[in-house]
């Protein structure tokens, strides 16, 4: 079959390679892959940015069949939808972090699609505690922003508890940041949503799922925005989902005393901010990684209610052996999630 697959470590050395078809084990699935997205995490994979274990097929958001079982499963049969955590039972499962629920915390955690070989592939095998099963008719191209999705619920209804009445700041409009948008939106907030200039095509697909307000922080003041959408005071909650330092000192600014600044974006650089901020606002900075299986609970929930309008998030489905253009579009920021589906 064919996996696209970092042969070595550094910068490049991506390869859409003819490997030997998985074998099911006992205790694991096969899963036929139809759908899997990808992430900044595998833009900073290739770029060398992040460490892989060379070979690995990457790609850790996913949708797919379970086409085979293995002996003493128990949990899924064929023919079940579903989707995959990138950790469980990847993990220790006795450290203070996987007791607590918190597996990616787990210092000894390996990684679905960096660590262990994942899903941009016509197959992926994984441990039957790996797969989370998704609502009934649900589009399987949706259910590979299930992962994603859950990292942007832990964030909002986790560990922000926005409310309504709330204003938000969500500061990247990418799928991350349009994700966390209609979140907020559904907890009762007003929503700003920020970007710069080569966002433009993002922050009106923003409008179109929610945002009561988007600005060009090249072209307008953030600050003064949120000062005057809130009396004076600033946004009560900002989630940072760009990835970049200035996207961080923007969400401070713009953020109220006793404030909350969420901290979604990973961008691999220091960011030289101003702690006095933090300090003379009183705000509580987040960091939010991940999910639990609480998390997934919840965020299976919400997809079984079909609030969300996911589409407009997928820009483009290509086929694997297109994966040249799909990560060019990724890096460039030309669409949104980009999906990968097996030829």
């Amino acid at each position: 079959m064919k996996a696209l697959q970092k042969t070595e470590r550094g910068p490049g050395r991506l390869r859409l390679r003819e490997i030997p078809d998985l074998a099911c084990g006992p205790g694991q699935l096969k899963i036929r892959v139809k759908a899997a997205g990808i992430c900044g995490t595998d833009l900073r994979l290739v770029s060398g940015e992040l460490p892989s274990k060379p070979l690995v097929t990457l790609g850790h958001e996913v949708g797919g069949i379970v086409e085979e079982v293995g002996s003493g499963v128990k949990r899924a049969r064929i023919g079940d939808k579903v989707t995959i955590s990138p950790y469980v039972p990847l993990t220790c499962g006795h450290c203070r972090y996987c007791r607590a629920g918190y597996y990616a915390l787990c210092e000894s955690r390996l990684q679905f699609g960096i660590t262990v070989d994942g899903a941009f592939a016509s197959h992926c095998v994984v441990r039957e505690e790996q797969i989370c099963r998704l609502p009934e008719g649900l589009d399987l191209d949706i259910g590979a922003l299930s992962e994603p999705l859950a990292c942007c619920v832990q964030a909002v209804s986790e560990l922000a508890h926005v409310e309504p009445g709330d204003l938000v700041l969500i500061s990247g409009p990418g799928p991350v940041g349009l994700m966390t948008l209609q979140l907020v939106k559904m907890q009762g907030a007003k929503a700003i949503v920020a970007g710069v200039a080569k966002d433009a095509h993002r922050l009106e697909v923003a409008k179109i799922l929610g945002a009561d307000f988007i600005i060009d922080v090249e072209e307008e003041n953030l600050e003064e925005l949120a000062r005057h959408l809130s009396g004076g005071y600033g946004v009560d909650f900002a989630f940072e989902c760009a990835g970049t330092a200035s996207s961080l000192n923007q969400c401070l600014q713009a953020a109220r005393k006793l404030g909350t600044c969420v901290i979604l974006g990973l961008s691999g650089q220091p960011a030289q901010i101003n702690p006095d901020t933090i300090v003379d606002r009183q705000l509580t900075i987040r960091g939010s990684i991940s999910h639990t299986w609480a998390t997934w609970d919840r965020t299976m929930a919400i997809l079984a209610e079909d609030k969300l309008n996911l589409r407009p998030i997928i820009s483009h489905k290509l086929p694997l052996s297109a994966w040249q253009q799909a990560f060019r579009l990724a890096e460039e920021r030309t669409g949104l999630k980009i999906l990968l589906e097996p030829d």
